[in-house]
Parts: C-alpha cells; structure tokens; sequence
C-alpha cells in the first residue's frame, strides 16, 4: 500500500470547506463530508491509481472524486504518485483544474 502525504495547501482546503459545510449545511453534513474525504484517502492508501489519470491537467496528474454512490460531493483530490501518493489540493469540481496544479510541481 502506498503511503499518503498531504501537502499544506491541499489540508488547508479541507479544513476552509469542512468549515464552510458546518456553518452553512450543519454538523450532519460536516461529518458526511468529513467521511468522504477520509474515504477517498483510504482508497488512494489502497490503489494510487484508483482516481483518473488526467494528462489534460498535468502529465503526472490523477483526479479522484470524493462522491461515492447515494453520496453527493462536488470536490477531489489532485495528486500525483511517486514513491508515495502525493495529494497537492482539493478542490470544487467546477474549478479551472490546470490552473491549480501546484506551481512547484510543474517543473518535476
């Protein structure tokens, strides 16, 4: 299995959209949304190819949606795999995602 490492950006969009969901939708969907995101990691943690390979993005970039069957969510997870999965952002779905491939991570 690989090994997951979250970069700071990627962890502080968790946080800035568990803390929106709580405040707008209430704690039932804060910890809805929380069990999909760490659903979405345990699945990476198990395949680090489970997502979608997303060459229009990045040559190293995959995609893994966090909305699971009966389980709505407009976020994924943008990583890359190296020795390890590494996920550099999360982000709403209806984003310009090329735009927010981590800028160190264009030149590796």
């Amino acid at each position: 299995m690989p090994s997951i490492v979250i970069l700071p950006e990627a962890e502080a969009q968790m946080e800035e959209t568990l803390s929106y969901t709580l405040e707008r939708f209430g704690e039932a969907k804060y910890l809805e949304y929380l069990e999909l995101i760490r659903a979405a990691i345990r699945a990476l943690e198990e395949d680090a190819q489970a997502g979608k390979k997303r060459d229009d993005i990045h040559p190293d970039a995959w995609a893994f949606h966090i909305a699971r069957t009966g389980q709505r969510a407009r976020h994924m997870l943008l990583y890359r795999v190296r020795a390890q999965v590494e996920v550099g952002r999360f982000l709403y779905d209806g984003m310009d995602l090329p735009q927010q491939w981590p800028g160190g991570w264009h030149a590796l």
